[in-house]
Order: structure tokens, then sequence, then C-alpha cells
């Protein structure tokens, strides 16, 4: 059986690749159980008692995690009649958000 020569350069680059380790993404996160919701705006809402975490998904398929929510506004906003203006008025503007890489 012949022999194949590879060229070093080639070798080296591919061997560079194979090599590479990426660091985690910083917006990377542990995806909660979300609940269906009715709102023109959002899809589904979970959240995390521990955490104190509340994570939205929109209808446009963005993920986002609100971090220091406490308990009775994840109440409040579940119990909304109007979820996508409580979220507008008590959640967007007073608490921090992180995007969720899915």
């Amino acid at each position: 059986m012949p022999v194949r020569v590879v060229k070093q350069k080639w070798v080296q680059h591919w061997s560079s690749k194979l090599l590479t380790i990426q660091p985690p993404c910083k917006n990377l996160a542990i995806l909660l159980e979300r609940q269906p919701v009715k709102s023109v705006i959002m899809k589904s809402v979970g959240y995390d008692e521990n955490t104190k975490i509340l994570e939205i998904e929109f209808h446009k398929g963005e993920v986002y995690q609100y971090s220091g929510v406490p308990s009775k506004v994840y109440a409040d906003l579940m119990h909304s009649s109007e979820i996508g203006k409580f979220f507008s008025e008590k959640i967007r503007p007073r608490f921090r958000a992180k995007p969720v890489v899915v």
C-alpha cells in the first residue's frame, strides 16, 4: 500500500484546531421548567425560588433570566390578567436581565 505524504503546514493547521478549547459561554445558563402563558409577547415563564431567578421565553424565541425576583412578584405575574403589561411595568424596569443561549 502506498504511503501518502501530508504537508506539515496542513497537519499543524488541523492539529491546532483540534486542540483548541473554547471557554464556556458567559450567557450559558441552566434552563428552568417553564409554564405556558397567555400573552402577546411571552410564550412561557419559569421561576426558581432558591435562586430567585425568573425565566421568560418570548414568542420571538429569545429567553431571558431576571435575577433577584421575589416569589411574590412571580406569583403576582402568574395571577395577573394582563401578564405582558405586568411584566413591562413591574419586572422589566426593576430586575437585571441576562439573555440565555438556548
